[in-house]
């Protein structure tokens, strides 16, 4: 079996083609010389850049694959590795991560962070971590919760959090939370959680790809905002990912300043070549559509009926061959 980088690996492009591009197939595709595996839908349209479920694709050895098929656009390209601190190159968007390799203990890993100003320090999640336990209750931490209510209990409070900071909500669109739940079917999805006197605070729902802990999803209860669960969450799901041999735990695309109080690398994420006039027509047409409705009544309703209309149309067109 080929070891692809993980999102290129089968496991994810399956479930990424069977719940959005029933009709793609995987292939690896070129573009300004830089060589990746992802779907492919049509002749040369290859997915990359997806908004919904943000993913980056990582370059292959020369060789690895086979030929490739000319794409013309790639999106979240990794085009460079630094040591976190260290400027990317011009253009670039940074994907934070830490690697485990250059700690022998937990405790030399916390001893060497430095706090970005403005952001929680692992002793003020530990703070907060006792004043939770302090007003609620022994605290319960599950790396892999087998409780079946968990996931659709996150999936729905990240959904809240999207509306109340006037970001598009991305469950508007089932198949997001069709895209988790198939992860969760094949057994690529983990659903981490918290609770506090028995009752679930925070919880996180990633995956473990290629030695990876893949930070996809965090949320929690705003009741119990004031103690800051989710950092104190996130600093279990650290130790937990350290503890249980990972080469790295991943924080996905974004520079937000909390992510670098633990952060040791950054792979920085790049535009390769020109993205098709019709794409990107569509695409910001759905995008200022998207926020012209987000927040009206019936916006959720239509969002379903669009989407079920999508998938009876496809499964009305004859079957290709997957790869």
């Amino acid at each position: 079996m080929t070891d692809w980088p993980p999102f290129s690996s089968d496991a994810f492009l399956d479930v990424l083609r069977d719940v959005y591009f029933p009709r793609a197939r995987k292939a690896v595709v070129a573009c300004e010389g830089v060589r990746v595996r992802t779907l492919v839908s049509g002749k040369t349209t290859a997915v990359s850049g997806f908004w919904q479920f943000p993913f980056y694709l990582e370059p292959l050895p020369a060789g690895k694959g086979g030929e490739a098929l000319p794409a013309p656009y790639l999106a979240d390209v990794v085009v460079a590795l630094t040591a976190a601190g260290e400027p990317g190159p011009p253009g670039t968007v940074p994907a934070p991560f830490v690697r485990w390799d250059g700690f022998e203990s937990w405790d030399q890993f916390i001893a060497s962070r430095v706090t970005p100003p403005g952001v929680g320090s692992p002793g003020s999640a530990l703070r907060d971590a006792r004043r939770l336990e302090r007003d609620h209750g022994p605290l319960d931490f599950q790396a892999s919760d087998p409780d079946p209510s968990a996931p659709a209990t996150i999936m729905r409070w990240k959904s809240e959090q999207y509306r109340r900071s006037g970001a598009i909500d991305r469950f508007a669109n089932p198949q997001l939370g069709a895209f988790y739940e198939e992860m969760q079917a094949r057994g690529l999805l983990q659903a981490s959680t918290l609770r506090a006197g028995g009752t679930l605070v925070a919880g996180h729902l990633g995956n473990h790809l290629q030695g990876r802990m893949l930070y996809r999803l965090p949320s929690y209860d705003p009741s119990y905002g004031r103690y800051s669960p989710g950092h104190v969450l996130l600093l279990r799901l650290l130790r937990e990912s350290f503890e249980s041999g990972d080469r790295e735990f991943d924080f996905l695309g974004g520079g937000e300043p909390y992510k670098y109080t633990y952060a040791t690398h950054v792979r920085w994420l790049k535009t390769l070549g020109s993205e098709p006039w019709l794409t990107r027509t569509r695409r910001v047409a759905r995008q200022k559509a998207g926020r012209a409705l987000r927040g009206r009544k019936g916006y959720t309703a239509y969002k379903r009926i669009a989407w079920k209309a999508a998938q009876a149309t496809r499964k009305a067109l004859p079957a290709r061959r997957r790869p």
